[in-house]
């Protein structure tokens, strides 16, 4: 009886590593999907920041293929369209207009 409790305990550590290691290779492949660099517009005047450094506030200036840092809301924007495949599988981009959050 005591065996089996102990292949059980085992058996569980094993599973537990094998789920955290590979949540934890999820989590880098995110944050590799988080761009260095992004444009905002701070007082007036287009700035090139550390995607770290985007705050409340800031106004996101994006191109065509840039990657979005963070969640925002989209008030401005002709025929934008996002491709959210990587993180919900969809398989078009969804277009996004003024009124949207990314």
């Amino acid at each position: 009886m005591g065996a089996i409790l102990i292949g059980v305990a085992f058996l569980n550590a094993v599973i537990e590593w094998y789920q955290e290691r590979k949540s934890e290779n999820t989590l880098a492949a995110l944050l590799q999907m988080i761009p260095p660099k992004t444009h905002v517009i701070r007082e007036r005047k287009l700035e090139s920041v550390q995607s770290a450094d985007v705050v409340v506030g800031d106004v996101l200036f994006l191109r065509m293929g840039d990657k979005v840092p963070a969640d925002c809301y989209v008030f401005a924007a002709t025929d934008l369209k996002v491709d959210n495949s990587s993180l919900t599988g969809e398989s078009e981009p969804q277009e996004r207009e003024p009124g949207n959050t990314m």
